[in-house]
């Protein structure tokens, strides 16, 4: 009698582990994608903002600092521009102008868009993985 009941219920048991082992793939890396994308890029506006305070401190007051500053103006360009905003970055006067340039918008948009294809690649990867261990784990 028992082993009949557990019979009729086997079919909804296999339906629900199903939908949680999409749940299981599904949901990392929906958070994934919500999350690494955002901070990648962040990440990129922070490690400029590194760079122009390192800069800015060790060239203060020496006749070089204007080509230092201006090479990492020129390396880092939106993100640099973005870093001095964002973090509030105390700048020479004579880079003052040089953070308020805007610069093309194209070079800045192409390069966040390089940065998430780049993550949606691994993220994908990531995923397959996963979806991979389990479909190996459950058979």
């Amino acid at each position: 009698m028992l082993t009949a009941e557990l019979a009729g219920m086997l079919p909804v048991l296999a339906v629900r582990t199903a939908r949680a082992t999409w749940l299981i793939v599904v949901l990392p890396f929906a958070l994934a994608v919500l999350f690494v994308i955002p901070f990648a890029i962040l990440f990129q506006v922070w490690i400029a903002a590194v760079q122009i305070r390192r800069f800015s401190h060790w060239f203060a007051g020496r006749p070089e600092a204007e080509e230092a500053l201006n090479r990492v103006f020129d390396v880092y360009g939106w993100r640099a521009r973005l870093a001095v905003r964002l973090f509030r970055i105390p700048l020479p006067p004579e880079f003052q102008e040089r953070a308020r340039q805007e610069p093309s918008p194209v070079s800045g948009i192409a390069e966040v868009f390089g940065v998430t294809l780049i993550s949606l690649a691994f993220l994908a990867g990531m995923w397959l993985v996963v979806y991979a261990v389990i479909r190996a784990t459950t058979g």
